[in-house]
């Protein structure tokens, strides 16, 4: 009975995932002045696709491995690295569409890039505290239910005396 509870949890949390990825892919073009073109459409997926595993590459491998494990250390310098991996790759394949260029165009070259970068830098953190949040959270209700196992236990061994 457990491992089906366990199993339906683990279907309704993937399915959860799934949904919130496909809803934060698409959500830029359901507004009534986006359309999908091709190279767009494939610049913001790639861009989205970065951001996706660097949110599961620290929920699954660097919370667990160095943050819960209090190695706050390597974790920031490991989450630094990948930042300016992210701001790197992103330059390379994200260009501002031509309206947010030309709405720039007061703008010097170099304060386009620090728009760009503060965009992504953002979404960056979003993704990292997001992450951060959610092992955090439910690192805490395993903890909480194991107690409450446990404080069921000790009372049931004591009623049996």
């Amino acid at each position: 009975m457990e491992s089906v509870k366990k199993n339906r949890r683990t279907v309704i949390a993937v399915m959860i995932h799934i949904t919130v990825w496909i809803i934060y892919i698409f959500l830029p073009y359901l507004g009534p002045d986006f359309i999908i073109t091709g190279k767009r459409f494939y610049i913001r997926l790639y861009s989205s696709l970065i951001f996706i595993v660097f949110f599961y590459l620290n929920y699954l491998l660097l919370i667990p491995q160095l943050f819960t494990k209090k190695k706050y250390l390597y974790y920031i310098l490991i989450t630094v690295v990948l930042f300016v991996i992210i701001l790197y790759v992103n330059k390379l394949i994200h260009k501002p569409p031509p309206e947010m260029i030309e709405k720039l165009k007061g703008f010097g070259k170099r304060d386009r890039h620090y728009f760009l970068n503060f965009r992504i830098s953002g979404t960056y953190f979003t993704f990292l505290f997001g992450s951060l949040a959610l092992r955090l959270i439910e690192s805490w209700n395993k903890r909480e239910k194991r107690l409450k196992e446990s404080e069921n236990e000790r009372i049931k061994s004591e009623l049996s005396y």
